[in-house]
């Protein structure tokens, strides 16, 4: 059987369109889509919020000032939207770092606050080539699981492992158990010495070992401002995406003249750790809906159940299920259906619409069961497994 594009499977479950008199790259998402990607962002937001990250949310546009600051005006501008305000040049960000920054920067920072974690949903635009833009694989728009994370360089070790272990939490929830690991070492052209740049490096090595995580070596494949880690995840069908990424700076923290005081009272410059799991929502949705062909996680589906019972002397069993759900998770996405004139026709359409069944008929109000039908499978079980079962996983 052929596999569908997440486009198609968009298409079948109405969960985001794009308007050509918008323009090209940018997602509308549908009542069905919201779902998927609120959900999403709200597991995202629980993960972290259990590891003790601040949450900030910034503008999407600055002055140009800023981004020659950066350096991205130098690097990347070809890259960027820009508009006059006030006779004055702005530009859209394309990345959260110096956004991060400025609120760092706000005010006096000891060693104590150390590390300083700060995650953002930050919305970014970039301007991709119009060939190249496909559905929520490459957009124009969209939404980064960001975080910088500011630190002492004795810190980089835990703080790379800690960021190691929610990558792979987050990918096996996520069914993404095939995974590689590249560590980026020095280029040529770099910023720090080369001291400076062994010691992360071993640093990184180190966070890696702890989490049992084999490795591929690039060398001098790193960025020109740190060494870095990038995740790949192998999906069902065999290809390869570059997810997470764990990067280590030592030139903006330079270029903003960023510092905290240590404990003997000195100023001292911090390392700045970029990091984002999923890197971009919208794109690892389109990956996982490719990777699933649209059975997502239940936690995730739009839809998370529909109860048949098959004649009306069901449906009080049918509705008895619906009630203890709804007992234990109030806002689940469920509901109790009438008895089908042709049942064959509405598994079909539930398998199209990829909406998980729950089938009720004489045999299983008899034995106390359910037959529930998801992702291509059947499966038996008594009522109140099923329940606790549905529950676990619906959950965020």
């Amino acid at each position: 059987m052929s596999k569908l594009t997440h486009n198609e499977l968009a298409r079948k479950m109405g969960l985001f369109r794009t308007f050509e008199e918008a323009g090209s790259g940018h997602i509308f998402w549908e009542p069905n889509g919201f779902v998927v990607f609120d959900s999403l962002r709200e597991w995202i937001q629980k993960a972290h919020e259990k590891r003790g990250y601040e949450f900030v949310k910034t503008p999407i546009i600055y002055r140009t000032e800023l981004w020659k600051t950066s350096g991205h005006y130098d690097k990347y501008k070809e890259n960027m939207y820009f508009l006059e305000v006030d006779g004055e040049e702005y530009g859209i960000k394309p990345m959260n770092c110096p956004a991060h920054i400025l609120i760092y920067k706000s005010r006096f920072r000891h060693a104590s606050e150390l590390p300083l974690k700060l995650f953002e949903f930050g919305f970014v635009h970039r301007h991709e080539l119009s060939g190249v833009l496909n559905g929520l694989l490459r957009v124009r728009s969209f939404t980064q699981d960001d975080s910088h994370i500011f630190c002492k360089p004795s810190h980089i070790q835990q703080v790379v492992s800690e960021v190691l272990e929610l990558v792979n939490e987050t990918f096996d929830k996520f069914g993404l158990h095939k995974r590689k690991y590249y560590l980026s070492t020095m280029p040529e052209k770099h910023i720090g010495t080369k001291e400076m740049w062994d010691s992360a490096t071993e640093m990184l090595k180190k966070a890696l070992n702890a989490n049992n995580i084999s490795y591929e070596l690039k060398e001098g494949d790193g960025a020109f401002y740190g060494p870095k880690i990038d995740v790949e995840v192998l999906d069902s069908l065999g290809r390869s995406w570059q997810l997470g990424t764990i990067q280590l700076d030592f030139n903006l923290p330079e270029r903003f003249k960023l510092s905290y005081v240590d404990e003997e009272g000195r100023k001292q410059r911090p390392v700045m750790v970029h990091r984002a799991i999923l890197g971009s929502l919208e794109r690892f949705l389109g990956v996982l809906l490719e990777h699933t062909q649209g059975w997502l996680p239940l936690f995730l589906m739009p839809k998370q159940l529909e109860i048949i019972p098959l004649t009306e002397e069901q449906k009080e069993y049918a509705e008895s299920i619906l009630n203890n759900i709804k007992e234990r998770m109030p806002g689940s996405r469920i509901s109790v259906e009438e008895p089908p004139s042709n049942l064959s026709k509405t598994i079909k359409a539930s398998i199209e619409r990829r909406v998980p069944l729950l089938l009720i008929g004489k045999n299983e109000v008899e034995k106390g069961t359910v037959a529930f039908r998801y992702a291509g499978e059947q499966k038996e079980m008594p009522k109140e497994d099923f329940i606790d079962y549905f529950s676990n996983e619906a959950e965020i």
